[in-house]
């Protein structure tokens, strides 16, 4: 949302649902969402557990 509206005049719903991000911005939004995954997820996993918790976060970004 912030990106749209710095494009300055009257946002609407339409231009929100159209926006594109570019790649700067995708791997920023790529980042976060890889980071919120892993606070939220990684509790789940002790450190002894021998489970990879990194499939588990590969199979949830390409859900989307």
């Amino acid at each position: 949302m912030p990106a749209v509206l710095k494009l300055g005049g009257n946002v609407t719903q339409t231009m929100i649902e159209q926006y594109q991000p570019d790649n700067e911005m995708a791997e920023k939004l790529s980042a976060s969402r890889d980071g919120f995954t892993k606070r939220v997820f990684g509790c789940l996993y002790d450190s002894d557990d021998s489970t990879d918790v990194s499939d588990l976060f590969n199979v949830i970004g390409k859900e989307g």
